[in-house]
């Protein structure tokens, strides 16, 4: 088995990926941002050999150039998160998160 998981350096993303991990899968795990240095979960999961870690925007559709094409299964984890975001661009955020 072989997963994606946008949104993969979220809390959720993370816990997924550890588990497939556990279970056998190739995980690889996609976001906007870089998790700082210290965070010990990201650093540990990603330090794992049939683990992988791409920093790319998927709302610019150049960044799917660089993902492999053979995955069986996609988790779709990725949101723009905050009450501040969700109030000053309700409809922005919305759209973006669907």
């Amino acid at each position: 088995m072989k997963v994606v998981i946008s949104g993969g350096t979220g809390f959720i993303g993370l816990a997924l990926g550890a588990r497939l991990l556990r279970d056998g899968a190739e995980v690889h795990l996609l976001d906007i941002r870089q998790p700082d240095i210290s965070d010990i979960e990201f650093n540990n999961l990603i330090t794992q050999k049939t683990v992988q870690f791409l920093k790319i925007d998927l709302a610019n559709e150049r960044s799917l150039d660089v993902i492999d094409e053979d995955y069986t299964h996609f988790v779709h984890l990725a949101a723009i998160l905050g009450v501040q975001n969700v109030c000053e661009n309700p409809f922005e955020t919305l759209d973006a998160n669907v």
